[in-house]
């Protein structure tokens, strides 16, 4: 299973390891992640996915740093991370900061700002089902998920933005160019609200 595992992450399948881990371990599986990753970054395996992932995006100066991520279930944690300074926004004139850049390996399995695929599904699954972000980011706070309402609205967005590419491009098999103008077209709802 360890070697399962670790070709899971290898992989790029962040979100598998995650959900595998946790189900099965409960709270000792953010540990598990956490040495499973740290194995990940420094391996020369690992280290060849940073530097195809440089060759593909440009990095400059790519270092190796240790940052807390934080998983589902809002389970915190210390990982081994290449961080690369993003040449496009160099360009731009901006000052060199940490902002600048990103976390390679973190944005390879699928993290956005730190944050696990199975913890931004939390929010966003909180955000989406309540009566206002308000509300969400008070639920949230009750469980421990310290978030403001425009943070839980911002990470709703984003992992609706995401899900609406996904579906899109994966299910309405449109040729480019297509409308859907003049066609009778059937849609389905699962019953959600309209905002």
């Amino acid at each position: 299973t360890h070697q399962k595992l670790l070709q899971s992450l290898l992989a790029g399948d962040f979100a598998s390891v995650e959900h595998t881990v946790s189900v099965r371990t409960g709270a000792i599986g953010a540990q598990i992640i956490q040495e499973l990753m740290n194995e990940v970054a420094n391996s020369d395996a690992g280290q060849a996915i940073v530097e195809r992932l440089n060759d593909e995006r440009h990095y400059q100066r790519v270092r190796q740093r240790s940052v807390p991520v934080i998983l589902s279930g809002e389970r915190k944690i210390r990982v081994a991370s290449y961080y690369g300074l993003r040449p496009d926004l160099k360009q731009q004139g901006r000052p060199k900061t940490r902002q600048n850049g990103e976390h390679i390996l973190l944005r390879y399995w699928g993290f956005h700002h730190k944050r696990s695929q199975g913890s931004l599904s939390e929010i966003a699954r909180c955000g989406a089902s309540s009566a206002s972000f308000e509300l969400a980011s008070e639920h949230l706070k009750s469980q421990g998920v310290q978030l403001s309402d425009k943070g839980v609205r911002a990470v709703t967005k984003t992992v609706g933005d995401v899900a609406t590419a996904h579906r899109t491009k994966q299910h309405l098999a449109l040729a480019p160019g297509e409308s859907l103008a003049g066609k009778r077209v059937g849609i389905g709802s699962d019953g959600g609200r309209i905002r």
